[in-house]
């Protein structure tokens, strides 16, 4: 049920990429996190963050398939996380699958430090600079993965030559992109 979008404003939310009416048009597709679930290796323990989450179903398909992942998923509205936290506890997977609503722009909020990352072009161009240098500075002190998709691809081409990450672009004929520090 997409009904809380089509009471989003872009005008009450002037600095976000928020979707009026978006529902399942801007969700990851199935293909896309099976084609994740794919190529990223993820043993026991591993933490998985969503920035960017709606209405998670990222979070709930790797509940699903992946109960030994945790995951954590961040979204700016908080109908989106209420309708995902929700669905996690119906699917009995709010052991291990949890969201928060978050501004990922506030200064006081600091991206925890996990194996994977994915983005599918949620922000701002403010938004994702602040989001990016974070991800630059915990891929300095361990190895991570960033999962794209959409535009988010091209805010980090440029950030993975210059960091010297490894590219694997378009993941299973997708447009999905994995950068590894």
């Amino acid at each position: 049920n997409y009904d809380g979008d089509q009471k989003v404003s872009k005008a009450a939310h002037p600095t976000e990429r928020l979707y009026e009416g978006a529902g399942k048009g801007v969700q990851s597709s199935y293909s896309t996190l099976f084609s994740v679930l794919r190529a990223v290796e993820m043993p026991k323990g591993t933490k998985f963050v969503d920035l960017g989450s709606g209405y998670g179903r990222v979070g709930l398909i790797i509940g699903l398939l992946r109960p030994e992942v945790v995951f954590i998923g961040y979204e700016y509205e908080v109908h989106r996380v209420h309708v995902a936290n929700q669905s996690a506890q119906l699917m009995g997977l709010d052991r291990n699958v949890e969201f928060f609503t978050q501004d990922l722009s506030q200064e006081s909020f600091q991206i925890p430090d996990a194996e994977v990352y994915y983005l599918y072009d949620p922000f701002s161009e403010c938004t994702y600079k602040k989001v990016l240098s974070q991800l630059i500075k915990i891929s300095r002190t361990r190895k991570i993965t960033i999962a794209t998709k959409g535009n988010a691809r091209l805010w980090l081409q440029e950030i993975a030559k210059d960091e010297g990450w490894t590219i694997n672009e378009e993941v299973n004929g997708d447009n999905l992109c994995l950068y590894q520090t």
